[in-house]
């Protein structure tokens, strides 16, 4: 049976993500990871979605990007296609990469973009990957504050929301995150 489209509106941003089959990873190493944020920059720059945020996990994603077309399922067939195509002939496997179909949920307000984009970029330190977001160099944190170039990142189109100056727009954004991070790592082990 088809499956069926998801309602989508231009201009709207969405939360999109996708786990890898049982929970498995969805990548091994750096050579994967590099290979998927490079379909990530070609899918949205042939989709005209416009990521502001995005995290890989070693068995997810999580992006948050906003759609100039109504096409985030044919964006996520492009993507997932691609990569699982690639990563099962790598690294010998056959069937499904990712676990059923991809998440997304229309983002209703600003105080939701930017709490999703805070949770997004604190996702690896909550897991206990890193213990501060500049560490991860598989999410968007680093091109917003400046410290990457991501050019499939749309940084002005969320720094504007933080302030009128990049200056001060980093500065804010920095400091949002980081109202966040102890949260992320935890209740603290000090007697």
């Amino acid at each position: 049976m088809p499956v069926t489209e998801r309602a989508q509106e231009e201009g709207a941003y969405y939360n999109v993500g996708i786990r890898g089959a049982r929970q498995l990873p969805i990548v091994f190493d750096d050579r994967d990871k590099r290979f998927y944020v490079r379909l990530l920059d070609i899918t949205s720059r042939k989709f005209e979605w416009r990521c502001v945020a995005w995290c890989l996990m070693p068995n997810h994603v999580h992006f948050v990007i906003q759609l100039s077309e109504t096409n985030l399922s044919n964006g996520m067939f492009f993507l997932n296609h691609a990569y699982a195509r690639t990563f099962n002939r790598r690294h010998g496997y056959s069937g499904h990469a990712f676990d059923r179909r991809f998440f997304a949920g229309e983002i209703e307000s600003d105080p939701h973009l930017f709490e999703l984009v805070r949770y997004i970029v604190l996702n690896p330190v909550r897991a206990g990957l890193c213990r501060s977001p500049e560490d991860w160099q598989w999410s968007s944190h680093r091109a917003l504050l400046g410290l990457d170039q991501q050019r499939f990142v749309d940084v002005q189109g969320l720094l504007t929301h933080f302030g009128s100056t990049t200056d001060r727009a980093v500065a804010n954004y920095a400091a949002f995150v980081a109202e966040g991070l102890e949260r992320a790592r935890g209740p603290s082990t000090k007697a």
